[in-house]
């Protein structure tokens, strides 16, 4: 995973959560932060994920039960492979279906505002309800154009989810300072060794 922050801000507003969440996973260092039903529901607390807009989140925090938190490791795996769909053009048909199914398990309702913006917010409590918030937030994104400039990095021993603001949305790599430079130096070196070898 890139450390360098000043390269690639990250993704705006709500996005910015499910950007953590799809990083929750370190692919690079081996470490993920939601092992345990515990570890989620409080990953969950600390971004405000258990409370509706308007509400106060609970001081007691809602138990992940195992049925959720299985839900949740695989709505994490099925966005991080739409993202990295976002590279082609085309997210994985097994991704798709699976998000799908997890959506159809959490009620949702359209909310109208004053201002006259709609909002897709969960109606679910605890787990339900948070997972409900990481599929509006996408929704959202989505529609607006900027799930597309969410992807993962083309360096198979990083994908880290980064956010490409560039206007011609051509970034490949988290930072170019790190796996970028790195994909440069291993295409170099074989470029290199091609030309060693005899004709």
């Amino acid at each position: 995973m890139s450390t360098d922050l000043s390269q690639r801000a990250p993704a705006p507003g709500a996005l910015g959560v499910v950007q953590q969440f799809l990083n929750s996973v370190d692919i690079a260092s081996g470490t993920d932060v939601l092992r345990t039903s515990a570890d989620v529901s409080a990953w969950f607390a600390e971004r405000r994920l258990f409370s509706r807009p308007g509400e106060q989140q609970a001081d007691a925090l809602p138990e992940v039960g195992d049925a959720d938190f299985g839900r949740v490791l695989q709505l994490r795996t099925a966005l991080r492979d739409i993202a990295e769909g976002n590279l082609t053009g085309r997210a994985a048909p097994s991704a798709v279906e699976t998000v799908n199914r997890i959506a159809a398990l959490v009620p949702m309702a359209v909310r109208f505002d004053t201002d006259n913006t709609t909002l897709l917010t969960p109606l679910g409590e605890g787990a339900e309800l948070a997972i409900g918030w990481i599929l509006a937030i996408t929704f959202d994104a989505m529609n607006t154009g900027m799930w597309q400039r969410l992807r993962l990095c083309a360096a198979t021993d990083c994908r880290f989810a980064f956010y490409d603001a560039s206007r011609n949305r051509t970034g490949t790599w988290c930072s170019m300072s790190t796996c970028g430079n790195r994909a440069k130096v291993r295409a170099y070196q074989q470029r290199q060794r091609g030309r060693a070898l005899p004709a």
